[in-house]
């Protein structure tokens, strides 16, 4: 099991708080979408196919919006490379870059 410091233990309840705040809000305003809950949304397109409805094109639209963000985050975090002013998780020892880092040292 992995342990982790109180500053990453915070950071993820207030990020999965916040997530989970802001999906609320959008389901309600939505009427029933999600907009970070994916496997929602893909059945409420199949639904909406087999019934022919227009929550099919909501749904489909949701998702590709969903994918064009994923995509277009990755491409600013290529482009970003690494840093020297990493977020403090980012020392974690359990964290990618901490120990691409320390294996570079190492060489």
């Amino acid at each position: 099991m992995t342990r982790f410091d109180r500053k990453s233990r915070l950071l993820a309840a207030c990020l999965s708080s916040l997530a989970g705040f802001v999906d609320a809000l959008a389901f309600l305003k939505l009427g029933g979408f999600f907009v970070s809950f994916m496997s929602g949304n893909s059945t409420r397109l199949g639904v909406g196919l087999a019934q022919w409805s227009t929550n099919a094109g909501i749904a489909g639209g949701l998702i590709a919006t969903f994918v064009v963000g994923v995509f277009f985050g990755s491409l600013a975090g290529a482009w970003a490379g690494p840093t020297a002013d990493q977020p403090f998780w980012s020392s974690s020892p359990y964290c990618w870059s901490s120990r691409r880092r320390s294996a570079a040292r190492a060489i």
